[in-house]
């Protein structure tokens, strides 16, 4: 019922999807204490991780039948550094194509331990996976959609990855 209410007006899948991602990223905030990694409690606390907005997300497109995939990874941080605690974002199949999103990025960002809303959250919902690629490397290289897989290499015990284009493997 809450999918519907949120996407009341929507003729489109698409619009169903930005509907639901303006909500999330308008209402709920990051949990700086690190806790809450389930949609249900990002619902009841307003507040979660990644992978709790990820969730989110997907709950709330499965009633309306958008088809989600929560895409585990890492992260390159605004600093520069690949995030060694691992992120998540979502693949959505709408209407007759797909969209890449990412509603905690598009939420705001923490600067220490202090979370603050963007005032634009265009830019991460339907990203091209060519863009996306920069920022966001999935464990899973299919995950990346595009047409030369990107090869992550990880330096054990450093906070940064060498990336590879046209590897064979």
């Amino acid at each position: 019922q809450v999918a519907r209410t949120l996407t009341q007006g929507c003729t489109t899948q698409l619009q169903q999807a930005r509907a639901i991602y303006d909500w999330i990223c308008e209402n709920i905030s990051y949990d700086t204490s690190y806790s809450i990694y389930t949609a249900d409690g990002c619902w009841d606390n307003r507040k979660g991780v990644c992978q709790a907005y990820s969730e989110l997300f997907y709950r709330l497109c499965e009633p309306l039948g958008i088809r989600c995939i929560i895409i585990s990874g890492i992260a390159k941080q605004w600093t520069g550094n690949v995030s060694g605690s691992g992120h998540a974002w979502i693949y959505a199949e709408v209407d007759d194509g797909a969209i890449l999103l990412d509603p905690t990025w598009g939420a705001g960002y923490v600067n220490g331990n202090v979370f603050s809303f963007r005032d634009d959250h265009d830019y991460w919902f339907q990203v091209d996976p060519y863009w996306m690629i920069f920022t966001h490397f999935p464990k899973e290289e299919k995950f990346q959609f595009i047409d030369n897989i990107f090869k992550i290499l990880f330096t054990a015990g450093k906070n940064w990855c060498t990336i590879a284009s046209n590897y064979s493997g």
